[in-house]
């Protein structure tokens, strides 16, 4: 759910919406006339007191943060403010709208963490790896890949795969091997080619 919260110039919170407790435990008792709140960190107040003078100079501030669940676990939302105006146009307070972007944020750093094991895996090999995008692009070639082809990264990451490097006899049956592998996902073949 996205939380939406309403502050005044002090940047005392005025309004608590249902999602902004479902998001982060606190009750609009818990949080409604208070500054600070108990669910900003500490070092973050600095500069949630700045995101608040900007948008009550009229700018919008879109970012992520980290907040305090009332059970005490750290959630990172993204966050949208906004300044709040008076039917006259002038500012009154800070429009929050706020969403969990906590498991998306795990994943990403699930998956470099993969690719950096990957990676120290792959490249301490004495095997010849190459990683190919759907297109024929290469996004890696192993350490001993490249030694073999006489290549530097430089010239093969981000090039299709027989640009220069292959033979030009070879070219169709490596393009023919790496189809295969795309109409068999998981699957693996095995492709000799010349190099140049």
């Amino acid at each position: 759910p996205l939380s939406i919260s309403m502050l005044d110039r002090d940047g005392i919170v005025r309004f608590w919406s249902q999602s902004s407790e479902d998001l982060l435990g606190w009750t609009a008792d818990d949080v409604v006339g208070l500054e600070p709140v108990p669910y900003v960190l500490r070092d973050d107040v600095p500069s949630r007191r700045l995101d608040i003078e900007q948008i009550l100079a009229g700018e919008v501030v879109v970012g992520e943060v980290r907040r305090r669940h009332k059970d005490g676990s750290i959630i990172d939302l993204q966050v949208h403010g906004s300044p709040l105006r008076d039917p006259d146009g002038e500012i009154t307070g800070v429009v929050v709208v706020a969403g969990d972007v906590t498991d998306r944020k795990r994943a990403v750093e699930a998956l470099r963490e993969s690719e950096v094991r990957f990676r120290t895996l792959v490249a301490s090999s004495g095997d010849q790896t190459v990683v190919l995008a759907a297109d024929g692009t290469v996004t890696y070639a192993s350490p001993t890949s490249l030694e073999f082809m006489g290549l530097r990264e430089k010239d093969v990451i981000g090039h299709v795969l027989g640009d220069g490097q292959m033979h030009p006899d070879d070219i169709a049956r490596v393009h023919r091997a790496a189809a295969s592998i795309l109409d068999s996902p998981g699957a693996s073949t095995r492709c000799e080619f010349r190099s140049r």
